[in-house]
């Protein structure tokens, strides 16, 4: 190992240690527990996964380091079905986003740009539409819709957090603006 890479993994480590330091709200420290499940082991590296059982289905994902730290996004999409669409995009550091969707013509469109967001987005059963925007840094969405349910979510700013759950049907649509914003909601 030469000292150059040694260095590398040292200012890494030292990075990681400071974005944690600096995450220090409860809300998003337990947002992010639900979804360090997927993607810790690869962290560090630009790492995606696509996984699709079914009939046209459409996934894309498109990851760009923009802030030059050498740290990573990840992105995961899995879909079983027929007829989903989903698409990831990342712009910047440490960000992660899941799209689960089991059932058909379900539609998730996610862009998250900045440092440390995170979106975990679950459609289960069928004709479910979310489009969510993620503009700042350590913003969390977490969100889970039943069926024929609609969204739209958007944050700007820092350490916001929505978490939402719908059941059969619904629309809801959250737009949060400035720092350390909460929205909770149940739909039945």
């Amino acid at each position: 190992m030469t000292s150059r890479h040694a260095m590398s993994i040292f200012l890494r480590l030292m990075f990681g240690l400071i974005v944690q330091s600096l995450i220090g709200s409860p809300s998003f420290a337990q947002d992010l527990s639900i979804l360090s499940d997927f993607g810790r082991d690869d962290f560090f590296y630009q790492s995606a996964q696509i996984i699709q059982n079914g009939n046209s289905n459409r996934a894309q994902i498109s990851q760009s380091n923009d802030f030059g730290s050498g740290f990573a996004n990840y992105a995961d999409i899995n879909q079983d079905g027929s007829d989903n669409d989903a698409s990831i995009t990342q712009s910047g550091d440490l960000n992660k986003a899941r799209i689960l969707q089991n059932g058909d013509g379900n539609v998730a469109y996610l862009v998250q740009t900045g440092v440390a967001n995170t979106a975990d987005i679950v459609q289960m059963g069928g004709n479910n539409s979310l489009y969510a925007t993620q503009t700042g840094n350590y913003n969390s969405i977490i969100s889970s819709q039943q069926g024929g349910a609609n969204a739209n979510l958007t944050q700007i700013g820092d350490n916001n957090v929505i978490n939402t759950i719908q059941l059969l049907g619904g629309s809801l649509s959250i737009r949060q603006e400035g720092n350390n914003l909460t929205a909770t909601v149940r739909q039945n």
